[in-house]
């Protein structure tokens, strides 16, 4: 049985209330990752648990990848590289612009929120019920693909993330969704001239 979550997540500075996350009943706390990915952990939890979570699944990393995509994701990253010639650093958008030379530019693939209402509950019983029992086969981690569908259901939207790309100085935003919204590719500049 799953009850809804409404929940509201931060990044890169911004608040977002995120949609109605699926949440399992029948757990009182729910596995780690359940509660890394809802919010209910420290800051310092949450990093020990995703950095134990990524040093156990990282031998097989692309082979999850390619299970859970069921292989889209090397076209996804294809598509990405080739519109992207520049290597950027980071951790968050205004540092990445800070970084960027005049006239490079930043693309980010990430999944996103699927735009066609008939993919989005099948995508939502893939993500919530097949995913993580195939990232559990693959990976060995019995937890790691709980948290990846919460987290990503807390990324922003396609038009968010574009409006601060926006708001961080990119230029030229523009994002490009794949399979109807599953996953999106984001790309902005920066402005030839310098400021």
């Amino acid at each position: 049985m799953w009850n809804s979550l409404r929940s509201e997540e931060r990044f890169f500075g911004c608040t977002k209330a995120t949609s109605v996350i699926p949440q399992k009943t029948g757990s009182a706390a729910g596995t780690v990752g359940e509660r890394v990915g809802h919010g209910r952990t420290s800051e310092d939890e949450k990093a020990r648990y995703i950095r134990r979570m990524f040093d156990t699944i990282a031998p097989r990393y692309d082979l999850i990848n390619g299970l859970i995509s069921g292989g889209l994701h090397r076209r996804w990253k294809q598509a990405t590289v080739s519109s992207l010639r520049v290597p950027v650093g980071g951790r968050a958008l205004g540092e990445i612009w800070r970084v960027l030379r005049p006239g490079g530019r930043l693309a980010v693939l990430e999944f996103s929120t699927p735009r066609n209402g008939l993919v989005r509950g099948p995508y939502d019983w893939y993500s919530f019920t097949l995913l993580p029992w195939l990232g559990r086969l693959a990976s060995r981690h019995s937890d790691a693909y709980r948290y990846l569908p919460i987290s990503i259901r807390h990324w922003p939207a396609q038009e968010a993330f574009a409006a601060m790309m926006t708001g961080a100085g990119f230029v030229d935003v523009r994002y490009q969704n794949l399979l109807t919204g599953v996953a999106a590719i984001h790309i902005g500049g920066r402005s030839a001239a310098v400021r």
